[in-house]
């Protein structure tokens, strides 16, 4: 994470940071992004860089952070306001994340993300981060769920179907961004598999 030393500056001079990382992150992966190229573009030196992180893979959570959505706050909100019904909550969240992750500042940097994410994810740092709270999360997210709408007997089948669900999320969003679909699209797509997950594609004879 960023040094107090970058917390401290002026807001302007930390936008511009920022507004380079996100230009460079944006045509590059971490492991051909470059410091030469961020620094000419924000106006600062070498050294001040690495006053300010400790190094490019620094920046580059750190501006990850910055740049996300906050899924996992998202989803528990929409379980409350659904009453913990899930196929209505994701309805009203992959709709609303969708359209954060269309915002054409940061569609750029999204596709990049998609394309190179398996890069990203091994780094120590990152699984450190998503380890420490994968656990609160799972925990949180099931003490919100209707349990007694869905066909689920244990803890297992519940996270094995959460990771059925993340996927096919994931696989629209990517498609979405790659091929710059519009949203009223991948929604539509969406929805359509949810109700086959709701109520099933085999006709009753």
């Amino acid at each position: 994470m960023p040094s107090q030393t970058f917390h401290n500056l002026p807001e302007a001079k930390k936008e511009r940071i920022l507004t380079a990382a996100l230009n460079e992150f944006s045509v590059h992966p971490l492991k051909e992004a470059r410091v030469s190229a961020i620094i000419a573009e924000a106006e600062i030196s070498r050294g001040a860089f690495y006053k300010y992180f400790e190094n490019l893979e620094d920046l580059y959570i750190y501006f990850y952070d910055y740049a996300k959505v906050d899924a996992h706050q998202l989803i528990f909100d929409v379980l409350q306001e659904n009453n913990g019904d899930l196929f209505l909550a994701l309805k009203d969240y992959f709709r609303q994340i969708l359209t954060c992750y269309s915002r054409e500042i940061y569609a750029d940097y999204y596709r990049m993300m998609l394309l190179h994410e398996s890069d990203f994810q091994k780094t120590p740092k990152v699984e450190e981060i998503e380890a420490n709270s994968s656990l609160e999360i799972q925990k949180r997210f099931f003490q919100l769920i209707d349990t007694k709408q869905l066909k689920l007997e244990n803890g297992r089948e519940y996270q094995e179907f959460i990771v059925f669900l993340t996927t096919i999320m994931h696989d629209l969003i990517k498609d979405h961004l790659m091929e710059q679909q519009p949203i009223a699209k991948t929604t539509a797509q969406f929805e359509q598999r949810m109700h086959w997950l709701a109520y099933g594609i085999r006709t009753v004879v």
